[in-house]
């Protein structure tokens, strides 16, 4: 009987379980419809699961207690859906890294998204191929949130200032730490690197990434991740790309012959001048007496002049030609697999003698068994560009100045042909001395690194890396003898001049870890992972440089020209040199515990010694903590049907940045250097040093949550951060009392913090196999605050003010007041509000805001009709603004009585009282101040592609060819902005006839054989 009521009961058990159970069937395909099979479909927090048939289809028995299935696949991105009552699912998987889909990268660990407590934004290859830019960093613009990215130059291969959430220092910088497959590299260095071969980059912006790195991380990390090889048939790849690059449109005009020739009439009623438009004037007073025929014969030269319009800015800009190629090869077999690549880069700029020739070769292996992995990385790269002269500087010899500062109505050539050079010859003189001086650099840049992993027992693993950056750079400026350009040097500089710089740097690092990791409990509830880790890391670099005299012109461009130099001859060469190291030794230990995947805690400890702080402070230590609540693995939420994925993240920790320490590898020792006294050379002081230097603290706090609606077609992230760094480097002022040979001297003494929101949003609008359409976008806000200087309320720094209360890069200046319509008078206001005419620095105030953008993000769009893709990307900063320096010398009077040409607007000059004007009168002088202040808020329509994919029914009669895609695109096609200067984006506070950014039109296609 009792055995029979336990029948009875197990019965009744698994038929309630039976009927509770609902069937499930659907297909997965991928982008273009192909089924997939052989793909996992596994329903969460159970053992239900299936596999994909040929045709892609699967079916299976959901339990009563299943709510989502998650679907992946080798090559696709892991897709969870929300289980429907009933019905058939057809579900779309993406392409991605099989190995990276769903992993966040840290450059020591890799985990997956869902256990991750940090911070952590990634930018894919899809974003990254193709953008024909020489340096990746400029490619990470507006693609993550709280990243701020501006491009300092157009310049090709020229990189870009990049910030992750606020700059981190006053004396020091802010730059992110870069890593490169586990070996960190030199920032401000990508010209060598081809980002065709890059598989993802990581964002790393919290503490729980940045105490991982302990005395370099406070300003965040990057994390580039290259492609490896894929397992299977052999696969090439060539993607050729060939197009143009053109200046953009500027916003402002400059006068034309006619134009100028009267303003310079109009400018010697006021002050007298040479100027041909008021010395062959008849209003000048000294041409009364002239007799007629001398009169008619100054009336033909202003008419010739009047006739002659020289576009200075078309002969110093070009329409430059570009080209690229790729060639990858990828496949592997059993435990081994490949990725080969060889790149061409070749990019004219838009200005005269600037380009960029890269070259690349990389190679990446992978050896992987059940219990071995074995990881090897190695990427070539030579490079060569030429430069133009004096970029970013008011100075003749830079084309971008000269081209607008050029007077219109000179010629370029003589009638003989010859060019047209001579004093007060701008253009001329500028073209000039592009033939006559040659400036360029080569650079060899090498990164490998070898990573190894071995679970020696099922609960014990070891492993260990090594690594190296190498870069070694050759500066070259070579002067011709016997031209214009050395006639109007001094000695020695006229005979010709041969200059080389040689540059190297060497980083090399190694590491070696050892673990622990289990699951145990009941189903496996509770998971640890433990790992120690040691790591070394070396710095060294080296410098050498001499210049050269008396050059032989037989043989051009080559140190065997210089004459050597003699006590007769006085073409004496010069020499200087210099090498330097630093180095790093580290302990750190990590620890993550899951219970039910549901709540994560993640701690991380680190000790850092350095050499490049005094000997007592050279060993810190690091921390963070973190947590995370992945809140759809809770009972009460199993009925949430809408969300697909929801979970909460904390973290907290401190972290310092290597970078900021203001007086490199020897700093914080007081030196000495030459010096002279009466004629003699002497020893004297040279830096003051600071024997109780430290780092600069940051001390990081992040809360976060991340979500997914209706099976993730809506994802996004919501990031609020405070973060305070505080033992702040400054400068603070030594009292002469004191004997000291120095005025100021940096101490650690202040505070700065950053707060802010960042929020990242996706969503597929269409989903289908012949149709989709996704957006998608990002914004941060980024609250920079001084908060304290120590014994100091305020000191000026440039044309900022560094003051308690105000964000760093506060523009301080006299406020602008406009013109006196009754004398023409240009007028400021006083500290206390009060127009005034009489310009003082003691009216200085700091009201027109920073030049580091509070607000920041991009947003794109993705549109696809069955083999017709079309992607657009947008950025844009907000609330920033910047001094445009070219208005301050093209809308100055004194600026056309020395030679130069002006903006159209000096024509609105005022010349009589009544004139409502904001131009003065000649009669008073220029001045620094707000006027020249600029909104520079912008935004860019940064990338447009085009791209038609051939189906498989054609490639499939080419026999060879796998693959075929053809694509049309546009960079930097416009921007929408107030600035009146060349470019809002550049990299700091003064605008000054920069490098402009290109706009780049493109042709390319994709081959896979």
């Amino acid at each position: 009987m009792r055995q029979l009521l336990l029948f009875f009961s197990a019965f009744l058990m698994i038929s309630g379980q039976v009927m509770a159970q609902r069937s499930l069937s659907g297909k997965v395909t991928d982008e273009n419809g192909n089924p997939v099979a052989n793909a996992s479909v596994q329903v969460r927090n159970s053992q239900v699961g299936t596999t994909t048939k040929a045709d892609g289809t699967f079916a299976l028995n959901v339990p009563a207690n299943g709510r989502v299935i998650d679907i992946t696949s080798i090559g696709f991105e892991t897709v969870s859906q929300v289980i429907p009552t009933g019905g058939f699912l057809q579900i779309t998987l993406k392409a991605a890294s099989d190995e990276l889909a769903g992993v966040v990268v840290t450059g020591y660990t890799r985990v997956k998204k869902s256990e991750y407590v940090g911070a952590a934004s990634r930018i894919d290859k899809k974003a990254m191929e193709l953008v024909p830019v020489g340096s990746f960093d400029q490619i990470l613009q507006g693609r993550a949130p709280g990243l701020r990215v501006s491009a300092g130059s157009g310049q090709p291969g020229a990189s870009a200032s990049v910030q992750i959430r606020g700059p981190k220092s006053i004396s020091g910088g802010s730059t992110p730490l870069y890593v490169v497959d586990g070996v960190p590299v030199e920032a401000g260095v990508f010209q060598g690197y081809n980002p065709n071969d890059f598989e993802s980059v990581d964002i790393l912006k919290d503490a729980s990434a940045a105490a991982l790195y302990g005395s370099r991380g406070a300003s965040g990390v990057i994390v580039v991740t290259t492609k490896r090889g894929a397992k299977g048939a052999t696969k090439v790849s060539y993607r050729p790309q060939f197009g143009i690059t053109q200046p953009g449109t500027q916003k402002f005009e400059m006068m034309n012959s006619g134009e100028l020739l009267d303003f310079q009439e109009r400018l010697g009623g006021f002050v007298n001048n040479s100027l041909p438009g008021w010395r062959f004037s008849r209003k000048n007073p000294a041409n009364a007496s002239l007799s007629a025929t001398t009169l008619a014969s100054y009336d033909r030269i202003l008419d010739s002049l009047r006739s002659t319009n020289t576009n200075w800015a078309k002969i110093f800009q070009r329409q430059g030609r570009f080209q690229s190629h790729d060639l990858s090869i990828t496949g592997g077999t059993g435990a081994n697999s490949f990725f080969a690549s060889a790149s061409v880069y070749d990019e004219q700029g838009i200005g005269e003698r600037s380009d960029l020739k890269r070259y690349t070769f990389r190679l990446n292996l992978d050896h992987k068994t059940d219990k071995l992995l074995v990881q090897i990385n190695n990427t070539l790269g030579y490079s060569k560009r030429n430069f133009i002269e004096s970029e970013a500087g008011v100075a003749l010899a830079n084309p971008f100045a000269a081209a607008y500062l050029a007077l219109p109505y000179d010629p370029l050539f003589l009638p003989n042909g010859s060019v047209n050079t001579g004093a007060g010859k701008v253009g001329g003189n500028a073209y000039q001395r592009i033939r006559d001086i040659f400036r360029y650099n080569d650079q060899l840049k090498v990164t490998q690194s070898v990573i190894i992993n071995y679970d020696i027992t099922k609960n014990f693993f070891a492993g260990g890396n090594v690594g190296f950056d190498f870069r070694e750079t050759l500066n070259t400026t070579n002067q011709k003898s016997g031209t214009f350009t050395a006639s109007q040097s001094g000695f020695p500089s006229n005979t010709g001049f041969h200059s080389e710089s040689l540059g190297r740097l060497f980083q090399g690092n190694a590491r070696a870890f050892v673990g622990y990791k289990d699951s145990y409990g009941k189903d496996d509830q509770h998971t640890l992972n433990f790992t120690l880790n040691a790591e070394y890391i070396y710095s060294g670099s080296r410098s050498l440089a001499f210049t050269g005299y008396g050059l032989n012109q037989k043989l051009i461009n080559t140190p065997a020209a210089i004459t050597p130099g003699t006590v007769d001859n006085r073409l004496i060469a010069g020499v200087s040199g210099g090498k330097s190291q630093r180095a790093f030794l580290s302990q750190f230990a990590l620890l993550k515990y899951a219970y039910k995947n549901r709540y994560i805690l993640d701690l991380s400890a680190r000790r850092d010694g350095t050499s490049i702080l005094p000997e007592q402070n050279r060993i810190r230590n690091f921390y963070a903590a973190g947590v995370v609540w992945n809140t759809l693995e809770e009972g009460f939420a199993r009925n949430w049907k809408t969300f697909s994925t929801l979970r909460l993240r904390a973290s907290y920790g401190r972290s310092a940045n290597a970078e900021n320490f203001p007086f490199g590898d020897f700093g914080y020792l007081p030196l000495y250097g030459t010096g002279s006294y009466a004629g003699f050379a002497t020893l004297a002081p040279s830096t003051p040093g600071n024997t109780a230097g430290d780092w600069e603290y940051t001390d990081k706090l992040n809360i976060g949550v991340e979500f997914g609606l209706w099976s993730n077609r809506l994802t996004g992230e919501v990031n609020v951060y405070d973060e305070v760094t505080s033992n702040l480097f400054i400068s603070q002022g030594i009292p002469i009392e004191n004997g000291s040979a120095f005025t100021s001297a940096q101490v650690n003494a202040g505070k700065m913090g950053n707060r802010g929101v960042e929020v990242q949003m996706n969503y597929d609008i269409v989903r289908g196999r012949d149709f989709s359409w996704s957006v998608g976008g990002n914004f941060a806000y980024n609250k920079n605050e001084i908060l304290s200087l120590g014994q100091e309320k305020e000191y000026p720094s440039g044309t900022a003010i560094i003051r308690v209360g105000l964000p760093l890069g506060s523009h301080y200046v006299n406020k602008w007041g406009g013109v006196d319509a009754a004398t023409g008078a240009p007028l400021y206001y006083t500290k206390d509000g009060k127009l005034t005419n009489v310009f003082s620095s003691a009216d200085q105030i700091a009201e027109f805001g920073t030049f580091y953008a509070p607000w920041t993000g991009g947003f794109n769009t993705n549109f696809r009709i069955k083999y017709v893709d079309i992607a657009a990307f947008f950025n844009f900063q907000e609330g920033f603004s910047r001094f445009n320096n070219q208005t301050f010398f093209q809308q100055n009077h004194a600026f056309a009585i020395s030679g130069y040409n002006l903006y159209k607007e000096m024509l609105t000059m005022w010349s009589k009282p009544g004139d409502v004007t904001n131009i003065q009168s000649p009669l008073f002088q220029r001045q620094f101040s707000s006027k020249d202040i600029e909104d520079a808020s912008y935004l860019r329509l940064r990338n447009v592609q085009m791209g038609l994919t051939m189906p498989s029914s054609v490639t499939k009669r080419l026999r060879i060819v796998k693959g075929l895609r053809f694509y049309v695109q546009g960079q930097n096609l416009f921007t929408w902005t107030k600035f009146t200067g060349f470019d809002p984006e550049d990299s700091n506070n003064i605008a000054s006839y920069e490098y402009p950014l290109p706009r780049t039109y493109t042709v390319g296609l994709n081959a896979d054989f």
